[in-house]
C-alpha cells in the first residue's frame, strides 16, 4: 500500500482575487507566488510529519483548468458550485450556472463546528430555496472533500428542497469520500484522488482559515490554522516552528499588499482559538 501524501494546493493569489475582491495585478502576483512559493519550502523544512509521508503541491490554476475539462466532457445538467476561489465563472472557468455560498463555522471558544453560509451571504435557507426554485436537477462543484461528512450534508439539504444532485465534481478527494457517500445515489467524478495524510487549502495557512462570522461592523471574522495546527495534521513538536512561519508569511502578504495600495481590510479580522 502506497503511503499517504501531504498536499498542499497553492492558491493565495486567487484567493485574494477571487474572494476578496483585490484586482491584483500581474506583479503584484508574482511576489505573492514567490511568497508562497517560499512558505512551503520552509514549511518542508520545518514539519516533522511520520516517516514516508512526502508533501506534494498543486497550483489552484492547474487544478481549476484540469477540473473544467472534466466537467465539460461529462456535465448533462446545471452545474452549481460550492467554491469561488477554484470554480468560478471568469477567465480560469466559464461553466457555473450557481453558487451555493455554504461553510463550515467555527465557534472559537467552544470549538463547534457548524454548516451555515459563507459569512456575508444570504442565509443558507433561503439559498437552498432559491435554488429549488430554479432547478430540479443539478451537478455540484467543489474544490475538494477530505471526508465527505459536509458534503453529504450539502446533499440532504438539497434533496430535502426537491433538488435532485445527480453528479458532484471534486478537485480533490480523499479516499474515504465515496464510502460516506456511497448509500446515496451521486456519481462521484475526482480529478486528483490519493491516500492522503492530510490536504490543506495553502491559504488556510496565511490569509485565510476557519470561518467564524462578520463583527458588527461587517467585517468578516477566520481563524488562520496557526491558532490551531491540529487542523492541519501538524505533529506536537512542529507546531511551534510552524505557526512561526505562517505569520510571518502572512506580514509578508500584508506589507506587499499595503505597500501596492491594496484594501487588506477586505480579508477580515483574526479571531484566535481560544479552545486549544
Amino acid at each position: 500500500m502506497a503511503y499517504p501524501i501531504y498536499l498542499i494546493t497553492e492558491d493565495v493569489p486567487e484567493t485574494l482575487k477571487r474572494k476578496y475582491g483585490l484586482n491584483i495585478d500581474n506583479n503584484t502576483r508574482e511576489q505573492l507566488s514567490s511568497i508562497q512559493e517560499e512558505f512551503v519550502q520552509k514549511f518542508r523544512k520545518a514539519v516533522k510529519l511520520p516517516d514516508g509521508i512526502e508533501i506534494y503541491e498543486l497550483s489552484a490554476s492547474e487544478l481549476s483548468a484540469a477540473l473544467e475539462n472534466v466537467i465539460r466532457d461529462n456535465c448533462k445538467t446545471p452545474l452549481i458550485s460550492l467554491d469561488r476561489v477554484d470554480i468560478q465563472n471568469g477567465s480560469s472557468f466559464k461553466m457555473v450556472n450557481d453558487f451555493l455560498d455554504v461553510t463550515r463555522r467555527t465557534d472559537p471558544i467552544t470549538g463547534a463546528v457548524t454548516l451555515e453560509e459563507r459569512p456575508g451571504s444570504r442565509p443558507l435557507v433561503e439559498q437552498i430555496v432559491y435554488l429549488g426554485n430554479h432547478y430540479s436537477e443539478v451537478s455540484l462543484a467543489d474544490v475538494g472533500a477530505f471526508t465527505g461528512g459536509t458534503l453529504r450534508k450539502i446533499i440532504e439539504l438539497l434533496e430535502n428542497e426537491g433538488i435532485s444532485v445527480k453528479q458532484v465534481y471534486l478537485g480533490v478527494a480523499g479516499g474515504g469520500v465515496e464510502a460516506k457517500l456511497k448509500d446515496i445515489n451521486v456519481e462521484i467524478i475526482t480529478v486528483y484522488g490519493a491516500n492522503f495524510y492530510d490536504w490543506v487549502e495553502g491559504r488556510d495557512f496565511v490569509i485565510d482559515g476557519r470561518a467564524v462570522g462578520l463583527s458588527p461592523e461587517g467585517k468578516r471574522l477566520y481563524i488562520p490554522y496557526w491558532e490551531n495546527l491540529k487542523w492541519a495534521s501538524i505533529p506536537k513538536k512542529s507546531i511551534g516552528p510552524v505557526k512561526e512561519i505562517c505569520q510571518s508569511s502572512y506580514k509578508d502578504i500584508m506589507r506587499l499588499l499595503r505597500d501596492n495600495g491594496y484594501d487588506v481590510s477586505k480579508i477580515g479580522i483574526i479571531v484566535e482559538y481560544k479552545r486549544k
